[in-house]
């Protein structure tokens, strides 16, 4: 057992309490789209959805995804992680409450795309928010 935690500390210990922050927050942003594994089984099981519909609804998703991630790097080119971040993290916790309640198809449709558009643009500030709190050592760990 100490051999495990003195592994912990010898990987982990130079880490700034600011790439502890960005990572617990990636930690809640990340868990939140855990969920999304059973949307399909939701859709036709709770939702009556039929397959096909489900698909779309998770292709959807996936493009939500990409245009969430492109546009969003692009903005923190422009005004930096941390607004971004922020919006993204509380958008998307307020998007996976509104997806809870939409039963129409279409209405999910829109629902689905805007909730990973918005879930996923937390990556890029993400990663730029790391290579300005690590140290040169983390970088290339």
């Amino acid at each position: 057992m100490k051999n495990i935690i003195t592994l912990f500390k010898n990987a982990f210990g130079g880490l700034s309490k600011e790439v502890w922050l960005i990572s617990w927050s990636t930690f809640i942003n990340r868990s939140g789209t855990m969920v999304i594994m059973f949307l399909s089984v939701y859709l036709t099981e709770h939702l009556h959805y039929k397959v096909q519909q489900a698909g779309v609804v998770m292709a959807l998703f996936g493009a939500g995804s990409f245009a969430g991630v492109f546009i969003s790097g692009k903005l923190t080119d422009k005004i930096g992680f941390y607004p971004i971040m922020l919006v993204s993290l509380i958008a998307g916790g307020f998007m996976f409450i509104v997806v809870s309640f939409v039963k129409a198809y279409w209405l999910m449709c829109i629902a689905i795309f805007v909730l990973s558009f918005i879930a996923e643009a937390f990556r890029p500030p993400t990663i730029a928010s790391l290579s300005v709190y690590s140290t040169p050592g983390n970088l290339h760990a």
